[in-house]
């Protein structure tokens, strides 16, 4: 299982932001066409949000370990904080909606970090010859 996750955190992570984000930008959406069922102030999903926080915080921890350089590291780290703490600070004080939108940005953000994390790791895999073939040439 840990294998697997350490093989797969980029992509789960990717997976988890993008669900993440279609989730927050639909909500609103659905919230305007279903008069009555939510309050303004009031978001859908609070289970979800919790979900989405703990699957993107595990998906970055394994990808951190096996991540391409140290940048990325940082950026996936930096990122993860951001998205963590823009959801709980405008999930309890409704006066800092912006910081929904900084849950956005910082969601796009990871998605972005990852992507670049799974290419260079390609990068450095295909970069890496075997000793045998350089022995050969």
């Amino acid at each position: 299982m840990k294998e697997r996750l350490l093989k797969y955190a980029d992509l789960i992570g990717i997976s988890g932001s993008v669900l993440c984000l279609i989730h927050c930008l639909a909500v609103p959406i659905i919230a305007l066409f279903s008069a009555g069922l939510t309050s303004a102030h009031q978001h859908l999903g609070v289970g979800n949000d919790i979900i989405f926080m703990f699957v993107c915080l595990v998906a970055v921890y394994f990808a951190v370990r096996t991540a391409a350089s140290s940048s990325i590291k940082i950026a996936l780290w930096v990122f993860m904080g951001t998205f963590f703490i823009s959801m709980s600070l405008g999930r309890n004080f409704h006066e800092l909606e912006w910081m929904e939108y900084l849950a956005h940005i910082s969601t796009l953000g990871l998605i972005i970090t990852h992507i670049v994390n799974i290419k260079e790791k390609k990068k450095t895999v295909h970069c890496k010859i075997p000793m045998r073939q350089v022995e050969k040439v």
